[in-house]
């Protein structure tokens, strides 16, 4: 469940003239079914997203609902923190706590929740909107893994649909403008290069590459560009191991030595996973990336 999903069913329960509560888990300590960071939302009948599951999840659920039945007609009241000890009060096996805030949301609010869904879209500060709107509402902000994804084919698509719905801020790149789908979901932001290539010199450091292009002659053009750059964090290629030899062979003949060749990983995505079809290697390369990622903020509020 990505932040847009939630603000696309937050605009319609609004456009619905339905209020709806957010949920976020603001504190997290000791083994939690879910991180800082995650959102649910709820309105009198149904819910979306999960800040874990199992007793807490109806907990939160019903404290949701009851905030609904009282809330000021009219006017949102102050956010409401609840910490739940997960064994001694729910019983639940992993026996951490996790501390929720309930914000409740207006159909009133239809203004600001509009602007924070472009703001989405855009790639600009939508959790600064929120934070101004909701009462005391300055969520964290987990850390997001960069990925650069070089192409758009079958393997690409299906990678990048997986990647936005995961923690990655993901950078799609292709040289094909209708190789993009019309809306590429998540916080996805996608370039349309003449030359793929060039783009890596404008990417972030310690950033996360997938090499798969329609061209082998450009797959290389990419793994050079980000070999001479060299602050890459993990520099993944499609292809097989053969495909691998006759790229060292290329790459040193471009100067490059064996200590940088031992960072490009080809095959890339994780062992043991089999089968061809776009959405398994998408699973066994995002499985690979997703090992990357740091530890989630366990701070408390």
């Amino acid at each position: 469940m990505t932040s847009l999903d939630l603000l696309d069913a937050l605009a319609a329960a609004i456009a619905d003239s339905r209020a709806v509560v957010w949920i976020t888990v603001i504190g997290a300590r000791g083994s939690t079914p879910r991180e800082v960071g995650a959102s649910m939302l709820t309105d009198a009948q149904a819910s979306i997203g999960s800040v874990g599951g199992g007793q807490l999840e109806l907990c939160a659920i019903a404290r949701a609902r009851s905030l609904l039945r009282h809330g000021t007609a009219g006017v949102a009241p102050p956010r409401q923190v609840e910490r739940f000890p997960l064994g001694a009060r729910l019983g639940q096996c992993c026996g951490g706590e996790t501390t929720l805030a309930f914000d409740l949301v207006l159909p009133s609010q239809a203004g600001w929740v509009a602007d924070a869904r472009a703001a989405l879209q855009a790639g600009t500060d939508w959790r600064a909107l929120l934070a101004a709107h909701l009462p005391a509402c300055a969520f964290p902000v987990q850390p997001r893994l960069p990925v650069a994804l070089f192409g758009a084919g079958h393997v690409g698509r299906a990678l990048a649909a997986l990647l936005a719905r995961l923690p990655v801020a993901l950078t799609w790149i292709d040289s094909r403008d209708e190789a993009f789908p019309s809306e590429p979901g998540g916080e996805v932001r996608c370039i349309v290069s003449d030359a793929p290539e060039s783009e890596v010199r404008s990417l972030p450091s310690a950033c996360a590459a997938i090499v798969m292009t329609h061209s082998h002659a450009l797959d290389l053009e990419i793994v050079h560009a980000w070999l001479r750059r060299g602050d890459f964090r993990f520099l993944g290629l499609i292809g097989s191991r053969s495909k691998r030899l006759r790229f060292e062979h290329q790459l040193r003949m471009r100067g490059h030595d064996d200590a940088a060749l031992a960072r490009l990983t080809c095959p890339v995505g994780i062992e043991g996973i089999r089968g061809k079809e776009p959405e398994v290697i998408a699973i066994a390369i995002a499985a690979q990336l997703l090992r990357l990622h740091p530890e989630p903020d366990r701070r408390q509020p």
